[in-house]
């Protein structure tokens, strides 16, 4: 039912939107009063270069997946000082590109870590990217699956072997599932690794951080639709990414909605376990299809 409403409303704004990506301004669906019991938040951050995602339980849990450029660095501390957040008590680094992991050493100085993880099979290449001291670190394979409280769950389920000749390809890719809410984190994997994926696991999820910035080298018309997502997000903030538009298309052909960290600012996705609800920081004005 919430498929068929949601295609009804996109259908009804079509003539609106084109196929730049853009959403139209709605009043996101409310959650159920009970949201507080067992919520979480996922920032998606609008940094002026590379990705990082914070996410918050209401227990007080903090983890955060990637840490920028290091330029950006000093924005995801400041966004968690100014969220009075303290601690952070898991980092996830998904793999050795500067977009993802040149911050980590700015964030490390500034805001304490009590853990960090990292996949094995590239474990060398990430850690010696990073020069501060670290803090406990677990490194994780493909089947495994990590367990906190308030029903969060982190499934891994890539890399794996033979390691790829690409550093891209070789990215962490987890599923984290918060009660029945899952969120497909893809890093910046190419269509080589969507291929493996797709070979072993059920990769269906309601929410999908799109791979590499919307590069046409991932986001493939099979693997999107056995992801079957109903909101798809976006890091854009580099001059270009190869065949980003190409990518958007595809994505509006397959009726997701997409979010553009360019476009909307920080994106926020609520979830309560059961339901779900997304935020946008800018308003209908910033609505830039471009």
């Amino acid at each position: 039912m919430y498929r068929l409403i949601l295609c009804m409303s996109i259908m009804l704004w079509l003539g609106g939107i084109g196929v730049g990506g853009a959403v139209p301004y709605s009043e996101p669906p409310s959650l159920p009063e009970d949201v507080n019991a067992q919520g979480i938040r996922a920032y998606f951050l609008a940094l002026s270069e590379g990705e990082s995602t914070v996410i918050t339980g209401t227990d007080g849990f903090t983890m955060v997946v990637d840490t920028g450029t290091a330029k950006s660095a000093t924005e995801v501390a400041d966004f968690l000082e100014e969220h009075q957040i303290a601690r952070i008590d898991v980092l996830v680094l998904t793999g050795e590109m500067d977009e993802h992991i040149a911050g980590t050493d700015e964030l490390l100085k500034r805001i304490p870590v009590e853990q960090m993880i990292v996949p094995a099979l590239i474990k060398d290449s990430i850690l010696h990217k990073v020069h501060q001291s670290l803090p406990q670190i677990q490194t994780v394979r493909e089947g495994q699956t990590l367990e906190w409280p308030a029903q969060l769950k982190m499934r891994i389920l890539h890399p794996c072997e033979p390691l790829s000749l690409s550093p891209q390809a070789n990215s962490l890719v987890f599923q984290l599932i918060h009660g029945r809410i899952k969120f497909l984190f893809t890093s910046d994997i190419h269509e080589e690794s969507e291929v493996r994926l797709l070979e072993k696991y059920n990769v269906e999820s309601q929410i999908l951080k799109v791979s590499d910035g919307g590069s046409n080298q991932a986001s493939s018309p099979p693997f999107l639709e056995k992801v079957d997502a109903h909101a798809a997000i976006l890091f854009r903030n580099r001059p270009t990414a190869e065949g980003s538009d190409e990518v958007i298309e595809r994505l509006n052909e397959t009726w997701i909605d997409v979010y553009q960290t360019k476009n909307h600012g920080t994106i926020t996705v609520i979830s309560n376990g059961e339901d779900y609800r997304i935020e946008r920081e800018k308003t209908k004005g910033y609505f830039d299809a471009k």
